[in-house]
């Protein structure tokens, strides 16, 4: 393999500094500095002389609400979950010695394996724990 003699991704050390360059780097600069200070000195626009200023302020307040009902469902799931009921209510039950997790009662009725006994249990757990679901979420799912 040969040796590479120069290397291409910089410049030499003895090539000239591009003064016109840099004068007009310095002068770009200065140009974004004062048409920073001049916005800065132009009064902005009132609320009234602008429809947008409303629109924008009910966007705010919109998702404000919507924050605010997002912390509220989490904080009712946050409830749930430490409860170990998780966010949809469920029931366990053993078929055919073997468990099985139902979430509805027509699941529950499927499992046609089990006693009458622990199908009418898993019922009413079931209807229990749909129960403690509503009640911990209410209405804060339904818009």
């Amino acid at each position: 393999m040969t040796k590479a003699d120069r290397v291409y991704s910089t410049p030499p050390l003895n090539t000239p500094v591009d003064q016109t360059r840099r004068r007009f780097l310095s002068t770009a600069a200065g140009i974004a500095a004062g048409s920073t200070a001049l916005a800065l000195a132009i009064p902005p626009a009132r609320a009234a002389d602008d429809p947008i200023f409303a629109l924008i302020e009910a966007h705010r307040t919109t998702a404000d609400a919507l924050f605010k009902a997002c912390l509220d469902i989490s904080r009712r799931q946050e409830i749930l979950i430490n409860e170990g009921s998780g966010l949809c209510p469920f029931v366990a039950i053993a078929d055919s010695g073997r468990p099985v997790v139902a979430y509805s009662h027509e699941q529950i009725d499927a499992y046609n394996h089990s006693s009458e006994r622990v199908r009418t249990r898993a019922h009413a757990a079931l209807e229990a724990a749909i129960e403690r679901n509503q009640t911990v979420m209410g209405d804060a799912e339904r818009g």
